[in-house]
């Protein structure tokens, strides 16, 4: 889940860390020591949203094809793999 949290201009410590984030610096938050919490801009959210995505990608990828060998190894017709998949990608 998403939250969006605004920002007032009397909170000093957030606006501060806002600042250092425009800056292209990474900001982590700690709790009891420990590291619980990270901030970065919007930017480098969004190369790392994508980036997941590509990974995502490659990885379904490569469960397709292991599935088509799976099914011709099993020496059943591969198009009803193809099939499938055309009929997920068209929801």
């Amino acid at each position: 889940m998403t939250r969006t949290v605004p920002v007032g201009n009397d909170d000093t410590v957030l606006s501060e860390l806002l600042e250092r984030v425009a800056e292209g610096d990474l900001v982590q938050l700690t709790k009891d020591g420990r590291l619980a919490a990270v901030v970065l801009s919007r930017e480098a959210y969004d190369e790392l949203l994508l980036a997941l995505s590509a990974d995502a990608r490659h990885e379904l990828a490569d469960i397709i094809q292991q599935t088509r060998r799976d099914v011709k190894q099993a020496g059943l017709d591969r198009s009803v793999v193809d099939e499938a998949i055309a009929a997920v990608r068209a929801r």
